[in-house]
């Protein structure tokens, strides 16, 4: 085993004070306050990390880690407040999340109410927050030139915001859309009613989310000044001396920490102490329950959940990481294998959770097939089965260490991360780790304590568990409704009998400890560049039945690589029923190899095989040592993959109901399908998939194996840490498996096209949603095909348009939480999209929508030249960013491999045609195509109006308490007259309607590369 402590750095805590760089001329001869109380250098890092780290505790205590990164494209910063909803008040509940909203909503230095999301997004950056239970999370990335003017306006949400009235009044209808959104998602409905079956008194029970009711009508009535609670929790708990703050920037060392201390040390320090919570948040008379709640979606699980002490003190050893590998292991011997064996579930997960500063749960999750429902009680005797099991055989040592290796060598070759998300990671990490293992702690172990892993193991028993089971079967016995999400359960004790039968039971040999992993690679050596370097895909290889891109990445220099192999098959997608067959011939394959290819998965090797409308396409990565192995195991095993009639039965249903659920999934969500069943010239619906599944026999299922591989064609590329000769080794064998079974030459498959829309239409789509309260409306503005002006035209106008769209009709007119713009560039087809989830009816927001494209002109035509350029550079750094990792580079690649245009080298071709574009030529376009009356102007409206009774939405109260209709605000009612012809079916449309061309290709198919 390598011992990794090399890679552990000394560091070090500066003794002498901190000066900052920039001086300040004094008028008296005092010696100023030193702004930083101590400084950390050399925080331990990876060896792969060329980034430079500092971290800095300032005079108010605010802590902080500044990164340089001379290469980077995009600069990012987070502060994490180690307060969350747990600290509500209980009459306020969901005030920290408010707050939250709230505070990007102008301050004392810059007023304007988007202030600060206008200036990022207009720099080529994003923004966003949360809270959690005790933390909220505040983030942002920007151009790197532009880190500077960003961070100061987001150090002012921390000193001086202004949370105004007529901001509180209106942001309040946001946070109640939030959780509107939610209230069918059934991992949040579990997850609060396992709260508010607690114990009542503990803050673990507060409605961390918020609605209208609890942030604004039941404080009214109870002469609650919401604006003011909202400015005594910022005063009360917004101290620097809990905050944690990480930028990310270009800039050296010095130049971030001088940009920190000028920006945070204005934070006041309030001295607040972060809570503690001694006691659990079930008490004694909340655990041995059996909870029984009724879904939204058709879908079955059972839930156990156990609290604990806070075991996070330990995290060198982590405890919970150690079992959770071992009840969550899916390889030979394995709690998910017995299930699976028994036909009782399908998937398993478990592992701690976190839950707040003195207590933390373990929890165990597993899906429940009909079988399973009907004997939850075994599974969970099985359960504890396997906990006895390890409760006898004690900690050992082999899994342990095994484990360690595993994140050494993880940490030892670490991708590096795209600075927003990093800085959001390690801002909250700093809450819980010191500055010094901020980047180690949350990865790797070094410390085998065995009496550890015991202690935690003790609580692991019925006597302190609380169960919680879903099922729709269960609405004839829900006699009770929780009030805010609606939901229906029923909570009942668990018999004496159970809990002392499931403490007793006997270890059998159904499971075992995993065996040793084969799978943890050896050898990291990286390859020496080529002779002849390139920077882009290359065609290695062309024979009857493939086609093979390769490209050494000599950027990353990580012992890792990705490999893409896409089955093109006539047989996957030919009708309902062939598209069924193949989803779950695919859904066998993965559940026939699961235990095989775990082990490799836990040593950093992955795998994907999915389905689309062309074949099959089948994805290995991770380290290069094995990458082969892994490669020829999985195809030998498809090749020769014979399906089981019972795990059929079971996949098969599950399938069904997948389909079904379809009908119960967001608006916003099924809007999106509908453009795919309408645009594309081939997309089957959901009732017609539904329609074909009595035929979808085990018979059928079986036959359709020697079809999917009988005439096969393959694309496939290869990119990493791997030679040119691995790489036609690994095609080689992927060929010569579909050789032995093919009885047809394969032809390359073309892709499918999607409608053209013909120039002057306007149509709209309609569907009903019975399920959410919420309505949806899609605009899809099709414009031109695949031309990189044209891309760019449109993106760039999509860039400009992006903030104002989420400020107007989403902030200001209100018409819902879920409010965006996109670029659709589909099978090669160019369209603006803008959609809105909202419980407004679908055609006032299709107006809306309307009226906003109108005023972007006189907004466009209002842009200085200097604006202007900054949103062209904007999207230029966007765009030229570099992918951070092996595979999101390779993905990138592999995309215009799997769309058939093979323009590798699209993002700088395009930007230098970017930096070309005038005021002039955007307004043309916008003229042209997407306003009202343009000459070559093609829209389609997707409609899905919800049939649920509204409630609480847009009220107010009158002096008297008594409910009003409120008026929704609207900034500019700009009367637009909308007219569109109304389509009855995907099949009409496509009917009266052409196909668009296929896009070109940008790049020679047909020549092999030699001499590489």
């Amino acid at each position: 085993m390598r011992i990794f402590l090399r890679i552990v750095r000394n560091f070090v805590l500066s003794a002498s004070p901190y000066i900052p760089r920039r001086s300040i001329t004094m008028v008296n001869t005092a010696a100023p306050p030193n702004p930083i109380k101590r400084v950390i250098e050399n925080i331990p890092k990876s060896p792969q990390d060329n980034r430079a780290y500092r971290g800095i505790i300032l005079a108010n205590d605010l802590k902080a880690i500044v990164i340089s990164d001379p290469a980077a494209e995009k600069a990012a910063a987070a502060l994490d407040v180690n307060i969350g909803c747990m600290c509500d008040p209980w009459k306020l509940q969901g005030l920290a999340h408010f707050l939250e909203h709230m505070l990007f909503m102008g301050t004392k230095k810059f007023p304007e109410e988007n202030a600060f999301e206008k200036y990022v997004s207009e720099h080529g950056g994003q923004y966003n927050a949360y809270t959690c239970e005790e933390h909220t999370n505040y983030h942002f990335d920007v151009a790197a030139d532009y880190l500077e003017t960003s961070l100061d306006r987001f150090a002012q949400f921390f000193i001086s915001p202004l949370l105004t009235e007529s901001g509180t009044e209106r942001e309040v209808n946001a946070v109640n859309s939030e959780h509107e959104n939610n209230l069918t998602s059934d991992s949040r409905r579990l997850d609060h009613l396992s709260r508010v079956t607690g114990d009542p008194k503990h803050d673990f029970n507060k409605f961390g989310t918020g609605n209208k009711d609890t942030l604004w009508f039941n404080p009214q009535k109870e002469g609650v000044a919401v604006r003011e609670e909202l400015l005594k929790f910022h005063q009360a708990y917004y101290s620097s001396n809990i905050m944690s703050l990480v930028v990310v920037g270009k800039e050296s060392l010095d130049i971030l920490t001088d940009m920190v201390v000028n920006m945070f040390s204005e934070v006041p320090n309030k001295n607040v102490t972060v809570p503690h919570w001694e006691r659990p948040p079930f008490a004694p008379e909340q655990l041995q329950t059996q909870l029984k709640m009724v879904p939204v979606k058709d879908v079955r699980s059972l839930n156990i959940v156990w609290p604990t002490p806070d075991f996070h003190p330990f995290y060198k050893t982590k405890p919970g990481h150690y079992i959770g590998g071992l009840v969550g292991h899916e390889g030979p011997g394995s709690l998910l294998s017995a299930l699976k064996l028994k036909g009782w579930s399908n998937t398993l997960h478990a592992g701690e959770d976190d839950g707040a500063n003195g207590f933390q749960f373990f929890m165990l999750g597993v899906d429940l097939t009909e079988d399973g429902l009907a004997h939850t009680d075994e599974i969970i005797k099985m359960v504890y089965e396997y906990l006895n099991m390890l409760r006898a055989a004690g900690p050992q040592e082999r899994i342990w260490a095994e484990e360690q290796q595993i994140q050494e060598i993880k940490f030892r070759f670490r991708d590096k991360e795209k600075p927003l998300g990093y800085a959001r990671a390690l801002a909250a990490g700093m809450q819980k780790y010191p500055i010094e293992e901020v980047i180690t702690g949350p990865v790797l172990v070094s410390e085998y304590r065995p009496e550890v892993i015991t202690d935690l193991l003790k609580y692991l028993v019925p006597e302190n568990m609380r169960v919680a089971i879903l099922s729709q079967q269960f609405k004839e016995i829900a006699g009770e409704k929780e009030p805010i999400y609606g939901i229906d359960y029923c909570l009942e004790k668990i018999s004496k009998e159970k809990i002392e039968t499931w403490r007793n039971v006997a270890v059998t040999d159904e499971i075992a400890l995993p065996p040793p992993n084969d799978f943890i690679p050896q050898h990291f050596d990286i390859l020496p560049p080529p002779t002849a370097i390139h920077r882009l895909p290359l065609l290695i290889r062309k024979t009857d039945m493939s086609r093979l891109w390769y490209l050494q990445d000599i950027e990353h220099k990580l012992p890792k690589a990705c490999a893409f192999f896409e089955l093109c098959s006539p047989a996957v997608y030919k009708d309902p029923l062939h598209a069924n067959l193949t989803h779950v011939y695919v859904e066998l394959f993965k559940d026939h190899i699961n235990e095989m290819v775990y082990m490799a998965e836990l040593a950093g090797m992955k795998y994907t095989v999915e389905q689309s409308k062309y074949g099959l396409t089948l994805l290995v990565r991770g380290y290069d040592d094995k990458i082969d192995v892994l490669l020829n195991m999985l195809v030998e095993k498809l090749m020769h993959f014979k399906p089981d009639p019972k795990r059929f039965e079971v996949l098969k249903e599950v399938y069904g109901r997948q389909l079904k659920n379809f009908f119960a999934s967001e608006p916003n969500r099924q809007s999106m399908w509908y453009f795919n069943v309408l645009m594309s010239e081939l997309c089957f619906t959901k009732e017609e998939l539904m329609g074909a599944m009595d035929a979808l026999t085990f018979d059928t299922v079986v036959e359709l194996g020697p079809k999917l591989f009988a005439e096969t064609y393959v694309e496939g590329f290869v990119y990493g840490n791997v030679s040119r000769k691995k790489a036609e080794l690994m095609m080689d064998q992927v060929e010569t498996a579909l050789r032995s079974i093919a009885t047809k030459t394969p032809d390359a498959h073309n892709r499918l096209r999607l409608v053209q829309l013909r120039e002057g239409s306007s149509l709209v789509y309609h569907r009903e949603n019975d399920v959410h309260k919420s309505s949806c409306v899609t605009n899809y503005y099709q414009t031109a095909c695949e031309d990189s002006r044209m891309n760019m035209l449109l993106e760039l106008f999509e860039q400009i348009i992006n903030e104002p769209c989420f400020d107007i009709l989403r902030t200001k007119e209100q018409l819902g939480y879920i409010v965006f713009s996109s670029v659709k560039n589909v099978s090669g087809v160019l369209g603006l999209q803008i959609l809105v989830q909202s419980d407004r009816n679908p055609s006032h927001c299709d107006q809306r929508i309307e009226s906003f494209l109108q005023e972007m002109e006189k907004f466009l035509e209002n842009l200085t030249e200097n604006e202007f350029q900054t949103h062209i550079e904007a999207l230029a750094v966007k765009r030229l960013e570099k992918p951070k990792t092996i595979m999101q580079q390779a993905s990138k690649y592999w995309n215009e491999i799997y769309v058939r245009q093979y323009n590798f080298d699209r993002d700088n071709l395009e930007v230098a045609i970017l930096r070309t574009l005038t005021k002039t030529d955007l307004l043309n376009f916008v003229k042209d195509y997407l306003l009202q009356n343009g000459s070559q102007r093609k829209k389609l409206s997707i409609h899905i109006t919800s049939t649920v009774p509204a409630k609480n939405a847009r009220k107010k109260r009158s002096a008297d308490g008594d409910e009003v209709k409120e008026d929704k605000p609207t900034v500019d009612p700009a009367p637009v007259t909308l007219t569109a012809d109304k389509v009855d079916s995907p099949q009409t449309l496509k009917s009266k309607m052409g196909l668009a061309p296929l896009p070109p290709k940008y790049t020679d198919v047909d020549t092999v590369v030699t001499g590489y």
